[in-house]
Protein backbone atom coordinates (compact mmCIF):
# COMPACT_ATOMS: atom_id res chain seq x y z
CA UNK A 1 0.00 0.00 0.00
CA UNK A 2 1.25 3.78 -0.94
CA UNK A 3 1.89 5.78 1.33
CA UNK A 4 -0.63 8.31 -0.21
CA UNK A 5 -3.22 5.60 0.14
CA UNK A 6 -2.51 4.86 3.48
CA UNK A 7 -2.33 8.46 5.03
CA UNK A 8 -5.95 9.17 3.10
CA UNK A 9 -7.17 5.32 4.84
CA UNK A 10 -6.24 7.02 8.02
CA UNK A 11 -7.63 10.83 7.25
CA UNK A 12 -10.63 9.16 6.78
CA UNK A 13 -10.81 6.69 9.55
CA UNK A 14 -10.27 10.38 12.01
CA UNK A 15 -13.00 11.91 10.70
CA UNK A 16 -15.55 8.91 10.70
CA UNK A 17 -14.55 9.20 14.29
CA UNK A 18 -15.20 12.44 14.88
CA UNK A 19 -18.71 12.33 13.26
CA UNK A 20 -19.25 9.48 15.49
CA UNK A 21 -17.99 11.67 18.79
CA UNK A 22 -20.38 14.11 17.41
CA UNK A 23 -23.12 12.62 16.73
CA UNK A 24 -23.64 13.03 12.79
CA UNK A 25 -24.23 11.04 10.34
CA UNK A 26 -21.43 9.01 8.06
CA UNK A 27 -22.84 10.17 4.96
CA UNK A 28 -20.48 11.07 2.01
CA UNK A 29 -21.51 15.01 2.42
CA UNK A 30 -20.07 14.88 6.18
CA UNK A 31 -17.46 12.66 5.51
CA UNK A 32 -16.13 15.09 2.38
CA UNK A 33 -16.29 18.18 4.42
CA UNK A 34 -14.67 16.36 7.72
CA UNK A 35 -11.48 15.05 5.37
CA UNK A 36 -11.21 18.57 4.13
CA UNK A 37 -11.29 19.87 7.78
CA UNK A 38 -8.98 17.70 8.92
CA UNK A 39 -6.15 17.73 6.06
CA UNK A 40 -6.07 21.36 6.73
CA UNK A 41 -6.64 22.66 3.13
CA UNK A 42 -9.03 24.94 3.27
CA UNK A 43 -8.36 26.92 6.90
CA UNK A 44 -11.57 29.01 6.17
CA UNK A 45 -13.45 26.08 6.39
CA UNK A 46 -12.48 24.38 9.23
CA UNK A 47 -13.05 27.93 11.08
CA UNK A 48 -16.30 27.92 10.09
CA UNK A 49 -16.32 24.26 11.64
CA UNK A 50 -14.60 25.76 15.01
CA UNK A 51 -16.69 28.50 15.75
CA UNK A 52 -20.20 26.47 14.90
CA UNK A 53 -18.71 23.96 17.33
CA UNK A 54 -18.72 26.77 19.62
CA UNK A 55 -17.12 26.07 23.57
CA UNK A 56 -19.50 23.41 24.31
CA UNK A 57 -18.04 21.56 21.63
CA UNK A 58 -21.55 20.49 20.19
CA UNK A 59 -22.98 20.89 16.35
CA UNK A 60 -25.85 19.36 14.41
CA UNK A 61 -26.43 18.78 10.71
CA UNK A 62 -28.25 22.75 10.41
CA UNK A 63 -24.67 23.68 11.53
CA UNK A 64 -22.89 21.51 8.87
CA UNK A 65 -24.88 21.38 6.23
CA UNK A 66 -24.57 25.39 4.96
CA UNK A 67 -20.68 24.98 5.60
CA UNK A 68 -20.92 22.30 3.39
CA UNK A 69 -22.74 24.34 0.53
CA UNK A 70 -19.99 27.38 1.31
CA UNK A 71 -17.11 25.79 1.23
CA UNK A 72 -17.56 22.28 -0.79
CA UNK A 73 -20.48 22.75 -2.84
CA UNK A 74 -20.64 26.80 -4.25
CA UNK A 75 -16.66 26.47 -4.77
CA UNK A 76 -16.72 23.53 -7.35
CA UNK A 77 -20.08 24.02 -9.39
CA UNK A 78 -18.94 27.22 -11.09
CA UNK A 79 -15.53 26.33 -11.92
CA UNK A 80 -16.23 22.55 -13.40
CA UNK A 81 -19.56 24.27 -15.55
CA UNK A 82 -17.86 26.44 -16.90
CA UNK A 83 -14.90 24.47 -17.73
CA UNK A 84 -17.48 21.92 -19.53
CA UNK A 85 -19.16 25.05 -21.63
CA UNK A 86 -15.75 26.31 -22.95
CA UNK A 87 -14.69 22.84 -23.79
CA UNK A 88 -17.67 22.49 -26.08
CA UNK A 89 -17.19 26.07 -27.40
CA UNK A 90 -13.91 24.58 -28.68
CA UNK A 91 -15.18 21.65 -29.88
CA UNK A 92 -17.89 23.76 -31.99
CA UNK A 93 -15.16 26.20 -33.22
CA UNK A 94 -13.49 23.02 -34.81
CA UNK A 95 -16.27 21.79 -36.50
CA UNK A 96 -17.94 25.24 -37.84
CA UNK A 97 -14.29 25.52 -39.01
CA UNK A 98 -14.44 22.11 -40.88
CA UNK A 99 -17.64 22.54 -42.53
CA UNK A 100 -16.66 25.91 -43.89
CA UNK A 101 -13.43 23.99 -45.26
CA UNK A 102 -15.61 21.58 -47.03
CA UNK A 103 -18.09 23.79 -47.93
CA UNK A 104 -15.67 26.25 -49.66
CA UNK A 105 -14.26 22.95 -51.67
CA UNK A 106 -17.05 21.68 -52.89
CA UNK A 107 -18.22 24.78 -54.18
CA UNK A 108 -15.33 25.21 -55.86
CA UNK A 109 -15.40 21.63 -57.28
CA UNK A 110 -18.85 22.66 -58.01
CA UNK A 111 -17.57 25.31 -60.31
CA UNK A 112 -15.19 23.76 -61.90
CA UNK A 113 -17.20 20.64 -62.86
CA UNK A 114 -19.75 23.70 -64.87
CA UNK A 115 -17.34 24.36 -66.44
CA UNK A 116 -16.16 20.72 -67.41
CA UNK A 117 -19.22 20.23 -68.51
CA UNK A 118 -19.64 23.36 -70.47
CA UNK A 119 -16.33 22.43 -72.09
CA UNK A 120 -17.56 18.38 -72.86
CA UNK A 121 -21.19 19.55 -74.18
CA UNK A 122 -19.56 22.06 -76.42
CA UNK A 123 -16.75 19.77 -77.97
CA UNK A 124 -18.37 16.18 -77.49
CA UNK A 125 -20.45 16.78 -80.65
CA UNK A 126 -23.54 15.35 -79.01
CA UNK A 127 -21.83 12.34 -77.49
CA UNK A 128 -24.78 11.73 -75.03
CA UNK A 129 -23.22 9.34 -73.10
CA UNK A 130 -19.85 11.80 -72.33
CA UNK A 131 -23.04 14.69 -71.07
CA UNK A 132 -24.96 11.69 -68.93
CA UNK A 133 -21.85 11.22 -67.14
CA UNK A 134 -21.22 14.78 -66.43
CA UNK A 135 -24.40 15.54 -65.40
CA UNK A 136 -24.31 12.63 -62.98
CA UNK A 137 -21.08 13.97 -61.26
CA UNK A 138 -22.50 17.60 -61.11
CA UNK A 139 -25.85 15.88 -59.60
CA UNK A 140 -23.43 14.37 -57.04
CA UNK A 141 -21.44 17.14 -56.18
CA UNK A 142 -24.92 19.54 -56.05
CA UNK A 143 -26.02 16.86 -53.10
CA UNK A 144 -22.69 17.38 -51.26
CA UNK A 145 -23.24 20.84 -51.19
CA UNK A 146 -26.46 20.53 -50.26
CA UNK A 147 -25.86 18.57 -47.46
CA UNK A 148 -22.92 20.95 -46.22
CA UNK A 149 -25.24 24.15 -46.48
CA UNK A 150 -27.64 21.78 -44.05
CA UNK A 151 -24.80 21.21 -41.91
CA UNK A 152 -24.22 25.30 -41.59
CA UNK A 153 -27.77 25.92 -40.95
CA UNK A 154 -27.92 22.89 -38.16
CA UNK A 155 -24.38 24.62 -36.95
CA UNK A 156 -25.98 27.98 -36.69
CA UNK A 157 -28.92 26.87 -34.74
CA UNK A 158 -25.98 25.12 -32.52
CA UNK A 159 -24.10 28.11 -32.01
CA UNK A 160 -27.39 29.92 -31.00
CA UNK A 161 -27.98 27.26 -28.17
CA UNK A 162 -24.66 27.70 -27.09
CA UNK A 163 -24.42 31.55 -26.91
CA UNK A 164 -28.33 31.13 -24.93
CA UNK A 165 -26.13 27.97 -22.72
CA UNK A 166 -23.38 30.94 -22.16
CA UNK A 167 -25.58 33.69 -21.03
CA UNK A 168 -27.05 31.01 -18.62
CA UNK A 169 -23.63 30.50 -17.09
CA UNK A 170 -22.72 33.74 -16.85
CA UNK A 171 -25.67 34.18 -14.41
CA UNK A 172 -24.46 31.07 -12.72
CA UNK A 173 -21.21 31.75 -12.36
CA UNK A 174 -22.59 35.90 -11.34
CA UNK A 175 -24.90 33.84 -8.60
CA UNK A 176 -21.44 31.45 -7.54
CA UNK A 177 -20.02 34.64 -6.23
CA UNK A 178 -22.69 35.60 -4.28
CA UNK A 179 -23.49 34.88 -0.47
CA UNK A 180 -26.72 32.73 -1.06
CA UNK A 181 -28.11 34.00 2.90
CA UNK A 182 -27.42 37.42 2.84
CA UNK A 183 -26.98 38.43 -1.77
CA UNK A 184 -23.69 40.12 -0.50
CA UNK A 185 -20.15 38.99 -2.21
CA UNK A 186 -18.94 35.61 -0.78
CA UNK A 187 -15.61 34.21 0.74
CA UNK A 188 -15.00 33.67 -2.68
CA UNK A 189 -15.14 37.04 -4.22
CA UNK A 190 -13.50 38.60 -1.00
CA UNK A 191 -10.34 36.49 -1.36
CA UNK A 192 -10.26 37.77 -5.85
CA UNK A 193 -11.18 41.32 -4.76
CA UNK A 194 -8.50 42.03 -2.08
CA UNK A 195 -5.77 40.51 -3.80
CA UNK A 196 -6.38 42.96 -6.96
CA UNK A 197 -7.57 45.68 -4.83
CA UNK A 198 -4.09 45.20 -3.19
CA UNK A 199 -1.98 44.83 -6.22
CA UNK A 200 -3.95 48.26 -7.60
CA UNK A 201 -3.54 50.01 -4.23
CA UNK A 202 0.63 49.12 -4.36
CA UNK A 203 0.76 49.83 -7.90
CA UNK A 204 -0.72 53.71 -7.53
CA UNK A 205 0.17 54.41 -4.30
CA UNK A 206 -3.18 54.79 -3.33
CA UNK A 207 -4.31 54.11 0.33
CA UNK A 208 -6.62 50.44 1.49
CA UNK A 209 -8.69 50.23 4.05
CA UNK A 210 -9.91 46.65 5.39
CA UNK A 211 -12.64 46.33 8.02
CA UNK A 212 -13.45 42.82 9.64
CA UNK A 213 -16.88 42.62 11.64
CA UNK A 214 -18.88 40.04 13.42
CA UNK A 215 -22.38 39.85 15.21
CA UNK A 216 -21.30 39.72 18.65
CA UNK A 217 -22.75 36.02 20.90
CA UNK A 218 -24.37 34.93 17.36
CA UNK A 219 -23.96 31.20 18.54
CA UNK A 220 -26.03 31.85 21.51
CA UNK A 221 -28.32 34.17 19.82
CA UNK A 222 -28.91 31.03 17.08
CA UNK A 223 -29.05 28.40 19.47
CA UNK A 224 -31.67 30.13 21.59
CA UNK A 225 -33.92 31.72 18.83
CA UNK A 226 -33.44 29.11 16.12
CA UNK A 227 -31.28 29.20 12.57
CA UNK A 228 -33.82 31.00 10.68
CA UNK A 229 -33.97 33.82 13.30
CA UNK A 230 -30.29 34.17 12.96
CA UNK A 231 -30.60 33.96 9.41
CA UNK A 232 -32.42 36.98 9.27
CA UNK A 233 -30.25 38.57 11.83
CA UNK A 234 -27.48 38.48 9.10
CA UNK A 235 -29.39 39.19 6.51
CA UNK A 236 -30.20 42.41 8.46
CA UNK A 237 -26.30 43.37 9.34
CA UNK A 238 -25.57 42.58 5.48
CA UNK A 239 -28.62 44.85 4.37
CA UNK A 240 -27.56 47.67 6.98
CA UNK A 241 -23.77 47.63 5.79
CA UNK A 242 -24.83 47.31 2.25
CA UNK A 243 -26.75 50.47 2.16
CA UNK A 244 -23.73 52.65 3.74
CA UNK A 245 -21.35 51.73 1.59
CA UNK A 246 -20.32 53.30 -1.98
CA UNK A 247 -18.45 53.88 -5.18
CA UNK A 248 -16.09 50.76 -4.89
CA UNK A 249 -16.51 49.50 -1.54
CA UNK A 250 -16.92 46.04 -1.58
CA UNK A 251 -18.85 43.72 1.21
CA UNK A 252 -18.55 40.38 1.48
CA UNK A 253 -19.40 37.42 3.73
CA UNK A 254 -16.53 36.42 5.30
CA UNK A 255 -18.17 32.89 6.93
CA UNK A 256 -20.30 32.42 9.61
CA UNK A 257 -21.46 35.84 10.95
CA UNK A 258 -18.22 37.29 10.37
CA UNK A 259 -18.64 40.35 7.13
CA UNK A 260 -15.38 41.96 5.93
CA UNK A 261 -15.76 45.83 3.96
CA UNK A 262 -12.25 46.96 1.23
CA UNK A 263 -12.65 50.86 1.08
Amino acid sequence: MSDNIAASHRIAEVALGALKALGLAAVPKNIELWCAHIEGRNPALSRDIQKALGDDGRITQDDVDPIYEFHIVRKGLSHNVVELIQRFEDEMAKLADTIDETGESASGNTEKLRRLAHDLKTNANGDATVSAIVESVLSVTKSVRDANHRLEEQLERSSNEVVTLRRSMDRIQQEAMLDPLTGVKNRKTFDLELSRLMKEAGNDGEPLALIMADVDHFKTFNDRWGHQTGDHVLRLVAEVMNANIKGQDVLARYGGEEFAIIL
